[in-house]
């Protein structure tokens, strides 16, 4: 507001916030540049962010969807988004192209335990100067699924039930032996939560 020109919007006797019309309600001008935030509780804080610079809205905590979800545009998620329904044989339907963001993950040569692959489905393996072996890899929730890109050129070896690495982070190669690829070779594994494994699906070798 300026001198003189003020604007008044209504808190109702409900709580209810009314603007100049029954369904509108203005946070804030688009003159002004900045970000707009919408905060829910003084010690629960979570907020809704109109991120003026980026022009796109943040939400500082997780996305639960419980009924359908029509998008016009892009969507970037950055923390969990459960997508969920009561209806049977429900789907996710995809009108267009699906992609998976990449990541890059160095290695060493020999084995390589518990690995931390974060919350990316396509790990581009990069480090290893000879030939090395992935033991378990975390980060395992019902339906996961990941696809390891050996970029290195050196054989990379998806271990078996290996031991070195946390029980719920290991691999079943589902031939009751390792895996190997010869040169830039690539896994699929999706994760198996009944049994608290990885499940090797594909290889290319």
């Amino acid at each position: 507001s300026t001198a003189g020109a003020a604007v008044w919007l209504e808190l109702g006797s409900s709580g209810a916030i009314t603007g100049t019309t029954s369904n509108s309600f203005t946070l804030d001008t688009d003159n002004t540049g900045g970000n707009v935030t919408l905060q829910f509780g003084g010690t629960l804080a979570e907020t809704l962010q109109w991120d003026n610079g980026n022009l796109r809205f943040n939400l500082s905590d997780d996305l639960s969807i419980t009924d359908g979800l029509t998008v016009g545009g892009n969507v970037s998620v950055t923390g969990n988004t459960a997508l969920g329904t009561t209806t049977a044989n429900a789907r996710l339907d995809v009108n267009g192209d699906l992609a998976l963001r990449q990541t890059g993950v160095s290695l060493g040569n020999g084995n390589n335990s518990n690995v931390n692959v974060g919350s990316f489905s396509f790990i581009r393996i990069t480090g290893p100067t000879a030939a090395f072996s992935v033991t378990g890899i975390t980060g395992g929730q019902n339906g996961r699924v990941i696809i390891l890109y050996n970029s290195t050129g050196n054989i990379m070896t998806i271990s078996n039930q290996a031991g070195s690495s946390t029980a719920a982070n290991r691999i079943i190669t589902n031939t009751g032996a390792a895996v190997a690829t010869v040169g830039t070779g690539t896994v699929i594994l999706v994760y198996d939560s009944t049994v608290s494994r990885w499940i090797l699906i594909s290889s290319v070798l």
